[in-house]
């Protein structure tokens, strides 16, 4: 264990963990102007929480080949180059990590991936971000509000990560316009209501169709979970069908008889897809026009 200790001005490392250290626990050390604050190689099962790193000459976490590290509650700050950089690690996880004033020509997070790797990152608030190499299989999550799980490795790079990927209450978006991004995925949602009468997935506050979302829960399931093919700003809500003023031929929002009737043979006749048709049917048993 190394706890409640100040490690400032080291030329190397603030702390070193390596293939022969597994298992440490790092808690409540203030790591100051090293020139990497924590560098673990090699070293798996190590948990870090609640430690301070600030203004160190390159990195604030220099994480390598580590398996099932766990760095929580932890501030890093005025990193002259990236304030966490990662490279062929596994399963390791970085949550409610706060980091301030990084370099502006570096990282907040740099992941480079000698080969495809699994990361979660969990209630975290970085902004400029890089994924190279062979790319990650990253898990965003906020522990209130749900989670979107990567089923292909993402890449690329931005500004800011946390308008690039986020979740909010019954909202989860990750960019479809970063090509790097705009990948395969699980989305959860926490919380949601569970007398929805008619549930949908919206996909950009559009039904999304069955190509490109599907539920691997009920809708009405409170914790729901679902499959997309790639990116956009994915909600679950009540699909509420109306009957248009092309059935409403009278004005007056009610459909009589004769009009549906009328709307119907423009179906037959080609000028009504069989989607729209089908929606007007089911509004009209439903009594909702």
């Amino acid at each position: 264990q190394i706890i409640n200790n100040t490690v400032n001005s080291n030329g190397a490392y603030g702390i070193q963990l390596t293939q022969t250290s597994n298992n440490n626990l790092l808690m409540h050390n203030t790591i100051n102007s090293n020139r990497i604050g924590v560098y673990i190689f090699g070293s798996n099962y190590n948990t870090l929480i609640s430690n301070i790193l600030n203004f160190n000459k390159e990195n604030g976490i220099y994480l390598s080949y580590g398996a099932y590290n766990f760095v929580n509650d932890s501030i890093i700050m005025y990193s002259q180059q990236d304030a966490i950089y990662v490279e062929s690690e596994s399963d390791n996880t970085f949550s409610n990590i706060t980091i301030v004033e990084t370099n502006p020509n570096f990282y907040d997070i740099n992941v480079n991936s000698y080969s495809t790797n699994r990361l979660n990152l969990i209630d975290v608030l970085f902004a400029k971000y890089m994924f190279a190499g062979f790319g990650s299989l990253v898990k965003f999550s906020d522990t209130n509000e749900g989670e979107i799980s990567f089923l292909q490795p993402i890449n690329g790079s931005g500004e800011k990560l946390n308008n690039d990927v986020f979740i909010s209450n019954n909202v989860a978006f990750f960019n479809s316009s970063q090509e790097g991004l705009n990948k395969s995925a699980i989305i959860t949602l926490y919380d949601l209501p569970t007398n929805f009468g008619n549930p949908m997935i919206f996909r950009d506050d559009s039904p999304c169709q069955s190509s490109i979302c599907y539920n691997l829960t009920s809708l009405n399931a409170g914790t729901v979970v679902f499959n997309v093919t790639g990116g956009g700003k994915y909600t679950i809500g009540n699909y509420m069908i109306s009957c248009n003023p092309a059935v409403d031929t009278n004005g007056n929002g009610v459909v009589s008889q004769q009009e549906l009737n009328n709307y119907i043979q423009k179906f037959y006749n080609g000028n009504v897809n069989i989607v729209d048709a089908s929606n007007v049917i089911v509004a009209y048993l439903n009594g909702q026009c």
